[in-house]
């Protein structure tokens, strides 16, 4: 059984080296034994600092040893950089849904959104929810707060094609709703938002996103 999976740990490593090959990148390939995969991804992002994880979101069965889609969320939740959660297969990324509600995470996810457009020409859609039960209770000044942090999004964004749009209901439910509804290619959403108490994100949302969205997600913290 140990020879069977090292043998397949080495067809995985040549495979994932030849696609680096033919895009001319260069890679430091490992094969890692004897350890838990999550925690092992974890301790070398803090102690060789990566900027971003890239990480699959299921194993391909059951049968496999380790659900890779456990790994993804615990990766995700706990890495010290973005992580990128791949879903799909490899296509230009032509739409991009950024999730946006006024805290830093945020921000700095805008940032790489922004980053991202300018180097694939693609278009990005600025999308802030508020919550509905708030807004039946105080319907303007609800959406007076969602317009504003629209608006002041939209301030951070040079030489790229966008749009904002504001919506009412659950945040990671319609977030997920829009993305599939209108087929994005990458969603882009901070590691954790505001406060409960300031109304808006919920740490929560990124970790629901994450694992139900159908296209990509990149968590940036």
């Amino acid at each position: 059984i140990e020879n069977s999976y090292l043998k397949a740990g080495r067809k995985i490593i040549r495979t994932a080296e030849e696609l680096f090959r033919e895009e001319g990148i260069e890679v430091d390939a490992r094969l890692i034994t004897y350890e838990d995969p999550a925690e092992t991804a974890l301790q070398l992002v803090k102690e060789e600092g990566y900027d971003l994880v890239v990480i699959g979101n299921r194993a391909k069965n059951q049968a496999e040893r380790f659900s890779l889609g456990s790994v993804a969320e615990k990766v995700a939740r706990h890495a010290e950089c973005p992580v990128l959660i791949a879903k799909q297969k490899p296509k230009k990324i032509t739409k991009m849904l950024a999730a946006i509600d006024g805290s830093k995470h945020a921000y700095k996810a805008l940032e790489y959104a922004v980053q991202l457009a300018q180097k694939h020409n693609s278009k990005i859609t600025l999308l802030n929810v508020e919550e509905d039960k708030l807004f039946r209770l105080e319907p303007k000044a609800i959406e007076g707060v969602g317009k504003s942090i629209l608006c002041d999004a939209a301030t951070k964004i040079k030489e790229v094609d966008f749009d904002k749009r504001l919506e009412f209901g659950s945040p990671a439910e319609t977030i997920i709703k829009v993305a599939k509804k209108e087929n994005y290619d990458l969603i882009i959403v901070g590691s954790r938002g505001l406060s409960s108490v300031k109304r808006f994100f919920l740490g929560s949302v990124s970790d629901d996103v994450s694992m139900h969205a159908r296209c990509s997600v990149l968590i940036v913290r």
